[in-house]
């Protein structure tokens, strides 16, 4: 009769464990991490606390090394947490109030191909380049003709 094995002690916190209680390591006894989940966690949280800048470095650096993933992953976060999403952005416009005035102010001003079509109700491919001058010659007059007015 053979015993089956199917639990594990953690090595930080003694506590015997079911193996999906424990990481995936290719090297180690079982393929299974020394720690469980929780304590690996935790330990993993302290080190990114305490190596801040590293820590920075290293995800930037595999960002940029993988950037169809981490644009996948953040795409999936963002479906999967839209309360989140919906809070973090709220923060970001109450915090940043005038420079996020500034941005809108200058993308209007700017008075480009995509603002333009955007005034239409149109996405910029639907609207023929000629379409898109003789409406923007239109805001330039009525933008003037409105601020002549205001100076009278």
């Amino acid at each position: 009769m053979t015993d089956q094995v199917t639990t594990k002690v953690c090595s930080k916190c003694k506590a015997d464990k079911t193996f999906d209680s424990f990481g995936k390591k290719a090297s180690e006894k079982y393929e299974l991490r020394t720690q469980c989940k929780i304590c690996h966690n935790e330990e993993s949280k302290a080190w990114h606390k305490a190596n801040r800048e590293k820590s920075r470095a290293a995800s930037k650096s595999w960002r940029k090394a993988n950037l169809e993933k981490a644009r996948a992953a953040s795409k999936a976060w963002s479906r999967a947490n839209p309360e989140k999403v919906k809070a973090s952005k709220e923060k970001w416009f109450k915090e940043n109030r005038e420079k996020e005035s500034a941005r809108a102010k200058a993308y209007v001003d700017r008075c480009n191909d995509n603002y333009v079509a955007r005034t239409m109700g149109l996405k910029l491919s639907q609207c023929p380049q000629e379409l898109i001058e003789l409406k923007r010659i239109n805001i330039l007059i009525t933008r003037e003709i409105r601020n002549q007015q205001c100076q009278n």
